[in-house]
C-alpha cells in the first residue's frame, strides 16, 4: 500500500503538518525583539487603519486582494503616462499567504528575452502578521539577489517589489511546475537517473549558496522546487505518462528562511522531509537541509516519499528500519528521551505506536536504503546511492555539507554540456505519437491540461 492510498493519515494529496502560516522571526537579543516588537505594533496600527479605510473595498473579509483580470498592478503614484506596470493575466494559485497572479511586465526594457514579459506576482495579504512576515521574506530575497544578481545559482530571483492597496507585492519570472505537482500529474513515476543527477547538482549548488550567506532555508521539498521553464517541456507518451525534457530548475518560498544569528523556531520543515534532530529537539543548522536534500533526491529517484507519515514516534521508526539505530548520544540529548527510549536508549517501538496499523504499515513499507535503491536501478546508482547515505547520517554533526556534496562524485561527475546534447537530441526524435504539451500562459493552465488529459 502506498501513501496515496493510506486510509490512516486521509487523502491522496499531501497534508502539511507545519502551517503555512509564516513563522515569527526576531533578534538574538531581548532589547532587539522588544524594539521590533513595538516596531510591528506601529506597523500592525498603521495597516489597520489603511485596511479599515482606504483598501477596504478592494479586500475579502480575510484580507485577500480581490482580483480582477486585465487589472494593473504597480508601484504607487506612478507617473501620468504609466497605467500601472502589471497587467493581471490569471490566477495561478492561492495560499494562506495570499495570491500569486500571471502578468504581463509593460516595461519589457528589464528583460532579457522575449519571453519574460510575462511574470508572476505574488500579492500578500493585508493582513498585518503577513505583511510582517513579508517583509522578513523580502529582507531574504534581497540578499540573495545581492549575492546572485545574474540568477545562476538556482533560486528564485526577485524581480520587483512594491506595496499597491495596502498588499505587499513580490514579482518573480514565471516558471513552470514543481516537481511535485509533475509528479502528481505524472502519476508519481520517478525520474531517470540521469534527471535525479542534473536536479542534484541544482539543487545542491543552491542550498551551498544559502549556506553561503549564513541562511538555513528549513522547508526544502518538492513542492518548493520549480521547474524553471514554462514553454514545451512535457511530451505525452501516452494517456497518464509525461516525459520531461528540460529539468532545469529553482528553488522557491524563502518565508521561513533563518538566518544563523536569528530566533530558532523549535520546529522547522514539512514532516516528510524533517531533519531527526528537528524531531528529537536538539536544535538544528543548516545541516537540516541536507537532510530534506536526501529525502527529496530519493522520492524524485524512487517516485514516492520515504517518510510518509505524521507522528514523531512513528517517523523515528521507519528511519530506523530504513537507515538503522539511532545515535545512542542524540537519544540521551532529546528533549523527549522519558517518553521515546527505554533505559538502554533504545527507541520504544513498537510499544509506544499509536496503534496495530501503524506498526503494520512500517513493516510492510519500509526497508533499507541500500534495498530501496538496488531494486529501482541495479548496479547503476552506487555513486548516487553513496550521496544520499551522507546526506541522510543521523548525527548533524557528521551529516555530509553542502559545500562537500559539490566534490561527490556523482556532482562531479555530471558534465551539463553532454546532459543538454542528450536532451535536444532525444526531444527533436520524439517516438511517433508523441504529443507535446502546450501550455498556454501559466503553470496554472499547465496543471490542468496534464491532469485532464
Amino acid at each position: 500500500m502506498s501513501y496515496h492510498d493510506r486510509p490512516a493519515h486521509g487523502s491522496s494529496k499531501r497534508r502539511r503538518e507545519k502551517s503555512d502560516e509564516y513563522p515569527q522571526s526576531s533578534g538574538s537579543s531581548k532589547s532587539s525583539r522588544v524594539r521590533k516588537d513595538r516596531g510591528r505594533r506601529h506597523d500592525r496600527d498603521r495597516d489597520r487603519d489603511r485596511a479599515s479605510d482606504t483598501h477596504a473595498s478592494y479586500d475579502t473579509a480575510d484580507g485577500h486582494y480581490i482580483i480582477n483580470l486585465g487589472e494593473a498592478l504597480g508601484h504607487p503614484n506612478p507617473p501620468k503616462r504609466d497605467k500601472g506596470r502589471y497587467k493581471i493575466l490569471d490566477i495561478l494559485g492561492e495560499g494562506t499567504f495570499g495570491k500569486v497572479v500571471e502578468c504581463f511586465d509593460r516595461d519589457r526594457t528589464h528583460w532579457n528575452r522575449a519571453a519574460h514579459h510575462r511574470v508572476a506576482v505574488k500579492v500578500i495579504k493585508s493582513v498585518p502578521k503577513y505583511r510582517d512576515a513579508a517583509k522578513i521574506e523580502l529582507r531574504v530575497l534581497k540578499t540573495l539577489k545581492q549575492g546572485d544578481p545574474h540568477a545562476k545559482c538556482h533560486c528564485v530571483h526577485l524581480r520587483d517589489s512594491f506595496d499597491f492597496r495596502g498588499h505587499i507585492c513580490m514579482v518573480f519570472d514565471l516558471l513552470g511546475l514543481s516537481l511535485f505537482d509533475y509528479m502528481k500529474a505524472n502519476s508519481f513515476r520517478p525520474f531517470e537517473l540521469r534527471q535525479v543527477q542534473h536536479f542534484s547538482v541544482q539543487l545542491l549548488e543552491a542550498i551551498d549558496f544559502l549556506h553561503r550567506h549564513r541562511l538555513t532555508h528549513t522547508d526544502l521539498k518538492p513542492e518548493n522546487i520549480m521547474l524553471a521553464e514554462v514553454p514545451d517541456n512535457c511530451y505525452k507518451v501516452s494517456r497518464d505518462k509525461l516525459v520531461l525534457t528540460k529539468t532545469d530548475i529553482q528553488v522557491i518560498d524563502f518565508g521561513s528562511a533563518t538566518y544563523d544569528d536569528e530566533h530558532h523556531t523549535s520546529v522547522v520543515s514539512t514532516r516528510h522531509y524533517r531533519a531527526p534532530e528537528v524531531i528529537l529537539a536538539l536544535g538544528w543548522s543548516h545541516p537540516c537541509d541536507l537532510w530534506s536534500a536526501g529525502c527529496i533526491l530519493m522520492e524524485l529517484f524512487a517516485g514516492d516519499a520515504m517518510f510518509q507519515t505524521h507522528d514523531d514516534i512513528e517517523h523515528l521508526a521507519m528511519m530506523e528500519v530504513i537507515l538503522g539505530v539511532l545515535p545512542e548520544k542524540m537519544a540521551m540529548k532529546s528533549k523527549f528521551r522519558r517518553d521515546s527510549f527505554d533505559a538502554n536508549w533504545r527507541l520504544l517501538w513498537p510499544s509506544k505506536a499509536k496503534n496495530d496499523r501503524s506498526v503494520r504499515f512500517v513493516q510492510d513499507n519500509c526497508k533499507p536504503l541500500r534495498r530501496m535503491v538496488s531494486e529501482r536501478n541495479k548496479g547503476r546508482a552506487d555513486p548516487f546511492l553513496d550521496l544520499v547515505e551522507k546526506l541522510l547520517i543521523y548525527d548533524p554533526g557528521e551529516r555530509i555539507s553542502a559545500k562537500g556534496t559539490l566534490e561527490f562524485p556523482f556532482i562531479r561527475s555530471f558534465d551539463i554540456a553532454k546532459y543538454y546534447a542528450e536532451s535536444k537530441s532525444g526531444a527533436t526524435a520524439s517516438p511517433e505519437g508523441v504529443v507535446p504539451i502546450r501550455p498556454g500562459s501559466g503553470a496554472k493552465v499547465m496543471i490542468n491540461h496534464i491532469t485532464s488529459l
